[in-house]
């Protein structure tokens, strides 16, 4: 008998053609491994968290959607908070055909009376980006540009540019 305590976790395939959403969380004590499969369009607004093990595979589009906070008139209290989904991962590997469209980290408090927070919406150990694969995000997109250009993207895990490509997402 194997171990009666261990818990069982399972692939997730998105495989229907069209628009699809995360809106809640997928979370690695669960879920191993997420497929995204050619012609979906998968987007998350809430958490894609598959721990250290958990993989990922596109080959159609993961956006993970980052909308700023919106403030009322008087440009000092949110109206409508921001939204930031993020994904945390072992590994992402992008096939041919497949997009990823991320930013690393964001900072928006909305609010011109609260200190800005910055949040890590990116944190895939080593993300594989093959032959036809896109990986989009922007140019030194959170760094302060008044004193640094934004002619950068600082990669703070692993990238294996195995034929596919990395974009600025005005570029794309």
């Amino acid at each position: 008998l194997g171990d009666t305590n261990a818990s069982t976790r399972v692939s997730l395939s998105i495989v229907k053609a069209g628009a699809s959403q995360n809106a809640g969380t997928i979370s690695g004590s669960n879920t191993s491994e997420v497929i995204v499969a050619k012609d979906v369009a998968f987007s998350n607004t809430g958490t894609i968290d598959l721990g250290q093990d958990g993989s990922l595979e596109v080959t159609g589009t993961l956006t993970n959607v980052y909308t700023p906070a919106v403030l009322k008139d008087d440009k000092k209290t949110v109206k409508t908070p921001a939204v930031a989904g993020t994904i945390n991962a072992n590994t992402l590997t992008i096939k041919n055909g497949g997009v990823v469209d991320t930013e690393f980290v964001i900072a928006d408090s909305g609010d011109a009376n609260t200190q800005i927070a910055t949040k890590d919406t990116y944190t895939v150990k080593t993300t594989t980006i093959e032959e036809g694969g896109k990986f989009v995000t922007s140019l030194n997109g959170q760094v302060d540009t008044s004193k640094d250009p934004k002619d950068i993207v600082e990669l703070k895990q692993n990238f294996v540019l195995a034929g596919g490509e990395i974009v600025e997402r005005t570029s794309n």
